[in-house]
């Protein structure tokens, strides 16, 4: 995400669900956030970007022996062919194995899954969009 910054005037984050209009109650295209949404925006607008050893020290402080607790590290990877490894080399470094790794942006198809394995992981694919050489593509 850029280090969190984007096209939001405000808060320089991307936040869908952010009306720049206020609300008028006589309004009749105005619909309400429900709440999903509103915790959905609101965890897009306290997003954060973590370097190698901010993460390190969060996954320390965090998730102890005695408490279990659920991690999940999202990447847009922008292409598996090109970024894979040196994102697998990346995560590496950590001495925290998370729950849950999700990935964007994959560009593979759910066949080629098993060329991209994460030891310790078990992964499902969704297929990018036929005919769609970037931009789409799901793996978790």
């Amino acid at each position: 995400c850029f280090d969190c910054h984007s096209t939001d005037s405000q808060s320089g984050r991307y936040n869908p669900f952010v009306s720049s209009t206020p609300y008028d109650k006589y309004d009749p295209n105005y619909v309400e956030l429900s709440d999903d949404l509103k915790t959905i925006s609101n965890i897009l607008n306290n997003c954060r970007s973590y370097n190698k050893k901010s993460l390190s020290y969060l996954t320390k402080s965090v998730i102890t022996e005695e408490k279990t607790s659920l991690s999940v590290l999202f990447n847009n990877i922008d292409g598996n062919a090109s970024n894979f490894d040196n994102f697998v080399a990346d995560i590496s470094q950590y001495k925290h194995n998370f729950s849950v790794i999700a990935l964007a942006e994959t560009n593979i198809d759910e066949e080629s899954k098993d060329l991209y394995r994460i030891g310790g992981y078990t992964s499902e694919y969704s297929s990018k969009i036929t005919g769609k050489k970037k931009g789409s593509g799901l793996g978790i």
